[in-house]
């Protein structure tokens, strides 16, 4: 069978595991993007959301016929002008939803418990539960948080599902965002938590892990003079120009990489090999799954979930790294630093992964429940 040319990112892990042939593999730097050679003998696209698709770069790809993105989102990749060249689309729902989720619930487990709250009494609003919102609400309901969600697109699919009002989410102690950006025309997300709604909400906690933009930081900075209100941010407005008067406000920054374990990770390109094997009508023989790196390192040192989530997830050095990055004055060089950061994040195992020894489950209640397959 005739080759297939796949230009891929060269940061996507786990392509040359994924692919074999008739595929051949070509790799581009995304910081200068693929070259016109490299584009013009291109069938297949395999990228992330650093890759941006514009009518330049398609002329120059007069042979591609796919662009897969290996990330749970879709909305940069413009499907209306690739589709109006005749390019078919593909990406990768669902692939980080467990990363996510586990990122959103060990922050929130250490927060609890630095500011002295119990997770039970708890409330969380959770805008948008779709792949990544769901397995949030599920692993916080098994923490025992009461979660409500707020999804009107959602209730608009499906009539069986009910979405709670904004009031009901902004009257939440914690609200968490897992909700594209613009997606829906009729339910705009852009800036959704505004000044207005910063006005009514009640939350001790926001956090943002998807997508920059859903929440208006120079308001929620001003509204942090007055209100104290705790912030865990993994995507940024502008990103990777960042702003450094939020990220100098939050509780936890980190650089876009809440959904970067090395399990989702491998999904993402694992979904993105079976999608491009369909295109081309081929037979394909991948692992399901990616087996952790390593065993759950010893626990007995800790003295609470909190202790050995703080001590082992790599998200708690990545945030004084990034810290240390909002001090740089030049912004084009914070640009370049948060970028090379993000790349050479340690992706973790999930710790869905690592099984808790049974003998530290009463001692280690939180982490055996992020710990349950």
């Amino acid at each position: 069978m005739a080759e297939i040319r796949l230009l891929a990112d060269q940061h996507i892990p786990f392509v040359r595991q994924c692919f074999s042939s008739p595929f051949v593999i070509d790799l581009y730097d995304p910081n200068e993007g693929p070259s016109d050679q490299q584009l013009k003998l291109a069938d297949t696209l395999l990228i992330r959301t650093v890759t941006k698709i514009y009518e330049d770069l398609l002329r120059k790809a007069p042979r591609l016929k796919i662009v897969c993105s290996a990330t749970a989102g879709y909305d940069h990749l413009r499907t209306e002008l690739l589709r109006s060249h005749g390019i078919e689309v593909a990406w990768a729902p669902g692939c980080n939803a467990r990363s996510v989720a586990e990122y959103v619930a060990s922050s929130l487990i250490v927060w609890a418990e630095e500011r002295q709250f119990a997770l039970t009494d708890l409330t969380v609003g959770i805008v948008g539960e779709g792949h990544a919102g769901s397995a949030t609400k599920n692993l916080l309901e098994k923490l025992g948080c009461r979660c409500i969600s707020h999804d009107p697109p959602k209730q608009e699919r499906d009539a069986t599902w009910k979405s709670a009002t904004v009031e009901d989410v902004l009257n939440c102690d914690v609200l968490t965002f897992h909700t594209g950006l613009d997606q829906y025309p009729n339910h705009p997300t852009r800036n959704w938590l505004d000044q207005h709604k910063l006005r009514r909400s009640r939350a001790k906690l926001v956090i943002n892990a998807a997508r920059g933009g859903i929440i208006d930081e120079q308001a929620l900075h001003e509204h942090q003079q007055n209100q104290p209100v705790d912030t865990i941010l993994d995507v940024w407005e502008d990103e990777p120009r960042f702003s450094t008067l939020s990220a100098r406000s939050t509780w936890l920054s980190t650089p876009h990489i809440a959904g970067y374990s090395r399990q989702s990770k491998y999904r993402g390109t694992r979904m993105s090999a079976e999608a491009l094997y369909r295109f081309f009508d081929l037979d394909a023989d991948i692992q399901p799954e990616l087996p952790a790196d390593g065993n759950l390192p010893d626990l007995s040192r800790f003295v609470s979930s909190a202790d050995a989530i703080r001590s082992l997830h790599p998200i708690f050095p990545i945030h004084e790294n990034l810290q240390k990055i909002a001090l740089e004055s030049d912004p084009d060089k914070r640009s370049s630093l948060f970028l090379n950061l993000r790349v050479r994040y340690p992706s973790p195992d999930e710790w869905q992964a690592m099984p808790i020894p049974k003998e530290a489950s009463m001692r280690f209640p939180e982490l055996a429940v992020l710990t349950e397959s």
